[in-house]
């Protein structure tokens, strides 16, 4: 699938909204926060004072929008530690804001619009799903880069069929059961792929899909 094949709806003018990335290369994606109603927060980002500018920005009811093409530079993110080293990250980051109060507490139709927009915004960037990070603060109160996506759980099969995965998964299994960890973490609980609720809950998941 490609970013041609994915709904997505063009707010202002992308082709001049932003700055330039003055030579850098897109290094990272980042997901950040907005807790705002989508209304308010998309018009604010048109807005030339406006404290964060993202690329993209996907609405609680699942609604995704584009507000610049990814490349020119967002606003926003300010500097962190990415490898190693203090960056700029507005010059190398794709920004994607998602309507939450933070970026673990996706809806369920926010986290199955990721699983399947996600990697094309990847390959687009010429990343790696390594490379989906969110912006956290060390021990020491310094900003840094971290993977949005958690590691995958452990495989299980039920009956000998494939429900969440059975052997190998492919990319697009594998960012869905990141994605879903996310999201099932904010039920109080760990998605555990050996329980039978929630090997329900993924499958009928999955056949929605």
């Amino acid at each position: 699938m490609s970013l041609a094949d994915i709904p997505i709806t063009a707010v202002g003018h992308l082709e001049r909204a932003g700055t330039s990335r003055s030579g850098h290369e897109i290094a990272a994606i980042v997901v950040v926060a907005d807790e705002r109603p989508a209304v308010i927060a998309v018009a604010d980002y048109q807005h030339a004072a406006t404290s964060l500018l993202p690329h993209f920005y996907l609405a609680r009811d699942g609604t995704l929008a584009q507000l610049l093409t990814i490349n020119r530079a967002g606003d926003g993110l300010g500097r962190a530690i990415w490898r190693g080293r203090m960056r700029n990250l507005n010059r190398i980051a794709v920004i994607v804001s998602v309507e939450a109060p933070n970026v673990t507490d996706l809806s369920e139709v926010q986290a199955s619009v990721l699983a399947d927009w996600l990697p094309a915004l990847v390959a687009q960037s010429h990343l790696s799903l390594a490379d989906v990070c969110t912006v956290v603060p060390d021990d020491a109160g310094r900003m840094r880069l971290q993977p949005y996506l958690p590691p995958s759980p452990p495989v299980w099969s039920v009956a000998g069929n494939l429900v969440l995965g059975s052997g190998t998964r492919s990319p697009e299994q594998e960012l869905w059961v990141a994605l879903a960890t996310v999201t099932w973490r904010q039920r109080g609980a760990q998605l555990r792929l050996n329980q039978a609720f929630s090997l329900y809950w993924g499958n009928s998941t999955l056949v929605r899909r």
